[in-house]
């Protein structure tokens, strides 16, 4: 028999370590006694935490090194660890044929029940050595170099982002809907040397064809001499040709010529882990660094204390591995704590709106993370077909992953944010504290909310969601949910402010995704276009007045979407810029809304005016 601890060279700490809190059955928390601890008490609060649910090369001198008022962030310095490790290692030792992954595939109108995969601890960590061993001796990575991975959500890009943890490399998941432009953008930015890409991703009953879209960012960036990328793994998906490029590496094949075991890289606490990009649905995408401690720390106890996750639970969030929480809630969170966690690739409505709910029977979830915009998008479809299928397996249906947030969401439920070992602070408008508090230093997390009588917090909308016309500024979210809730013809909607001028915003263009096609008679065409033009004009006028009204209406077919179910607005900006914002010099004010229809062309056609269609 072959000497596990030999193959994982497990160190004896963890060998004679006792087993993993979270397998006790018994484990329970006082929730206020831990919150008042960590806020009275948060370095000795802390460090327990730390040294409970990670594992450390060499423990840590000093907690927290934070000095917010000069911008000083850091946690753990001193200390040493690995998060590949902390993620699979010691798990593959004590129970390597525990279930890590069971990655849902996408589903087509074909199958009546979807259909998984699970993929043990120890495969998982034979594949992440795998990989790791191809970034070093293939493509030459070191410590500190940037990896690109354009995946779909399976294994395998799990396996490329332990990889990377595991050897040192920084890691950039791009969400898998993203084109050529965006793409580019996230290289440039990066400086990626290598991108881990497949030949396509399915999505629904979509196919997104991503090595060609890096091919054309690559040409792209060459020709300008931008491009820092010298190897392309490609994940050939079966009989898939590769291309002919020279710097395409077939991913199955060089791994199955690689050795399983990889040592892993001692790393500071504060050195790089990831580079998660915004979603740009508002504004240029910005790369947020993360490093490896008090990230890891951070997604482990949300893992465990917001969801009361116990170990042998199935675990379910359905964020693509392109958004944070997938990082956090499908990939470190669960690993670090052993846990089963679910790899859903899709979409909540394809081929009809039980796909979740089929999933939640089949594999009897425990745990069901999605976001609000889901379950509203799901309740506008069909949200009783739940009571179609068995969900009687689920404790909770959840938000979490972030400072301030709720243990259990239930239906029709508008969460309010209880205080997650953290001490808040509300600000005004000139930003004076609306609290007696003692906080010297102060990070802005981008959210507007509101404290109730109890001490509670209500998040209300993002800062970026806010956009001024004339002077007076505007609620995008509001202005959004209305016009859908306004037509049956829109299925979506996004309010995008138009700059006439490079300091100011004073004009708006609004985006509709229809739910059918236009019709082709020239008097319902007519009336379709009407209906829109009337719902989107009374709904704004309702909600934010007649100054708000926009200057153009787009009118689209299909729109990419964040996976919070918002439509990327940094798309149609762009289009803005170039197409609408020159039109403004031609349009009279005192005139009617423009209407523009993307639906049947590649390019807006000339612009409708309002009287037009009367």
């Amino acid at each position: 028999m072959v000497d596990i601890n030999f193959i994982y060279r497990i160190p004896n700490l963890v060998i004679n370590s006792p087993p993993l809190h979270m397998d006790s059955k018994s484990d329970t928390v006082d929730y206020e006694a831990m919150y008042d601890e960590s806020i009275k008490n948060p370095t000795e609060f802390w460090s327990r935490q730390a040294k409970k649910f990670l594992k450390w090369i060499k423990i840590f001198d000093e907690v927290d090194g934070c000095r917010l008022e000069e911008g000083v962030i850091s946690w753990f310095t001193g200390g040493q660890l690995n998060v590949s490790y902390n993620c699979l290692d010691r798990h593959a030792v004590k129970n390597g044929e525990r279930t890590a992954l069971i990655w849902e595939n996408n589903r087509t109108k074909e199958q009546i029940n979807g259909i998984h995969e699970c993929i043990s601890y120890r495969k998982l960590l034979e594949m992440t050595c795998q990989i790791a061993n191809v970034l070093r001796t293939n493509c030459g990575i070191k410590k500190g170099d940037r990896i690109v991975i354009y995946m779909p959500t399976c294994p395998l890009a799990v396996a490329a982002m332990l990889a990377c943890a595991r050897i040192g490399a920084v890691h950039c998941v791009l969400y898998s809907v993203l084109g050529v432009r965006d793409i580019m953008k996230r290289i440039k930015s990066s400086e990626a040397k290598v991108v881990v890409t497949a030949q396509k991703a399915f999505v629904g009953d979509k196919c997104l064809h991503l090595r060609s879209n890096i091919d054309k960012t690559l040409k792209l960036l060459e020709k300008t001499n931008e491009n820092s990328v010298n190897h392309v793994l490609v994940w050939k998906m079966n009989d898939c040709d590769i291309g002919d490029t020279l710097r395409d590496t077939d991913l199955e094949t060089a791994m199955k010529a690689a050795p399983t075991y990889c040592e892993p890289v001692a790393m500071e606490s504060e050195d790089p882990l990831f580079i998660m990009y915004t979603s740009g649905t508002t504004d240029e995408p910005t790369g947020i660094l993360h490093t490896q401690a008090g990230y890891l720390l951070c997604a482990a106890m949300t893992h465990k204390y917001v969801f009361d996750y116990k170990i042998g639970e199935v675990f379910a969030c359905v964020a693509d591995l392109g958004w944070i929480a997938a990082h956090t809630s499908v990939v470190y969170g669960p690993l670090c704590n052993g846990g089963t966690t679910v790899l859903f690739q899709g979409t909540a409505t394809y081929p009809d709106s039980g796909r979740y709910w089929e999933m939640v029977e089949r594999l009897k979830v425990n745990h069901f993370y999605t976001s609000p915009a889901a379950i509203k998008k799901l309740m506008k479809d069909n949200l009783n077909c739940v009571n179609d299928y068995n969900v009687s397996s689920l404790k909770t249906i959840a938000l979490g992953g972030e400072p301030i947030s709720t243990a259990t969401w239930m239906w029709y439920y508008t969460a309010v944010g209880r205080r997650n070992c953290l001490l808040m602070t509300l600000m005004g408008k000139q930003g004076e504290i609306l609290q007696e508090s003692g906080v010297q230093g102060k990070y802005f997390t981008g959210d507007w909310a509101y404290r109730d009588m109890d001490g509670d917090y209500q998040i209300v909308g993002r800062k970026d969601d806010i956009v001024r016309i004339k002077g007076v500024w505007i609620q995008i979210p509001e202005i959004e949910s209305s016009i859908v809730g306004k037509s049956n013809n829109i299925e979506n909607a996004s309010y995008i402010g138009l700059s006439s001028e490079p300091s100011a915003t004073t004009d708006a263009c609004v985006v509709v995704e229809v739910r059918k096609s236009v019709p082709e008679s020239q008097q319902k065409c007519k009336k379709f276009y009407r209906d829109i033009l009337e719902s989107v004009k009374s709904s704004i006028i309702n909600i934010a007045g007649e100054h708000a009204l926009p200057r153009f209406v787009l009118v689209v077919r299909e729109s990419v979407y964040t996976w919070s179910n918002k439509m990327c607005r940094s798309i149609y900006r762009d289009m803005a810029e170039g197409f609408f914002k020159p039109l403004l010099k031609h349009v009279d004010p005192s005139e009617n809304i423009v209407l523009l229809d993307y639906t049947t062309s590649p390019l807006p056609p000339v612009a409708n005016k309002w009287e037009h269609l009367q």
